[in-house]
């Protein structure tokens, strides 16, 4: 992991972010990335082009101000982390993905303030909008989220294929933190699911023991009535530190009837959340 980014908006979502960023970056001696996406004034209403382009080099100075604060600030606590800072033009979403990937970024850590009623079913977060498009492992901290050191991550498997790639992705996390790690399936009650899970729970526990000998996982069968409602009590039925989940894009069909738990997940969660698509 040499090289970590945090889009800021200098909101306490983006500290929050910010500072698990920072402590990563110490433990690892990764390069974070401060990086803000501003929109640029264009305006009929200014005089002129040239009157144009100072005010946005005036808001550009005070962005870049912004940044060299928040930097100190984490430095003042991460002395031996190692910062850049940066600017971008908007549209936000295309911009962060091109950066990430033009500046070969490890781990995207975003802070996330969530939606919720008619804002969430218009425009999301952009949280939400990055998990549908971003092919970067990304790890979300809430805004009210208060940093601890981790020690449990709780990774939601479905069992598919993708799910060995997200938990290569995640190892890294696990050995810097030494933490643990459980594998967890959520499945709704039915007439003899229970032995059916069981040994799907069997069959995917070898395959991760056979892939990933010098690491050890737990796990643990979910059974209840809505796979949704189970989902976000899972803190209490299975407590973590760090969720993670897999993104699988859907059909034009099912995304028009169906929404995304993931992406549903980053509306709900006080705990942080990583997240790989399947789609790299």
């Amino acid at each position: 992991m040499k090289h970590l980014l945090v889009p800021t908006d200098f909101s306490i979502a983006s500290e929050n972010a910010g500072y698990f960023a920072a402590d990563l970056a110490s433990r690892t001696n990764a390069l974070l990335m401060l990086h803000h996406v501003y929109i640029p004034l264009e305006s009929p209403f200014v005089g002129s082009e040239a009157e144009l382009q100072i005010l946005n080099t005036e808001a550009e100075a005070g962005i870049l101000k912004k940044l060299q604060a928040q930097k100190k600030a984490l430095q003042e606590q991460f002395p031996d982390c190692r910062i850049s800072t940066s600017i971008g033009e908007s549209p936000l979403i295309e911009h962060l993905i091109h950066f990430a990937k033009q500046n070969k970024i490890d781990l995207v850590i975003m802070g996330t303030q969530g939606a919720s009623g008619l804002r969430k079913t218009l425009i999301g977060s952009v949280s939400s909008r990055m998990i549908e498009r971003c092919p970067i492992p990304m790890l979300f901290v809430p805004e009210k989220y208060v940093w601890k050191k981790p020690a449990h991550f709780l990774f939601a498997s479905n069992y598919e294929s993708s799910d060995e790639q997200a938990i290569a992705s995640m190892i890294p996390l696990l050995d810097v933190y030494e933490a643990s790690c459980k594998l967890v399936h959520l499945y709704e009650s039915s007439l003899g699911a229970r032995q059916k899970e069981t040994e799907r729970l069997h069959a995917c526990m070898k395959k991760l023991e056979a892939k990933f000998p010098n690491h050890s996982f737990t796990s643990e069968l979910i059974e209840g009535e809505s796979i949704v409602s189970m989902m976000e009590d899972l803190d209490e039925i299975s407590p973590y530190d760090i969720l993670v989940m897999v993104h699988r894009r859907k059909s034009l069909l099912q995304k028009l009837f169906i929404s995304s738990l993931t992406k549903n997940m980053s509306y709900m969660i006080t705990h942080p959340l990583f997240v790989l698509s399947d789609n790299k």
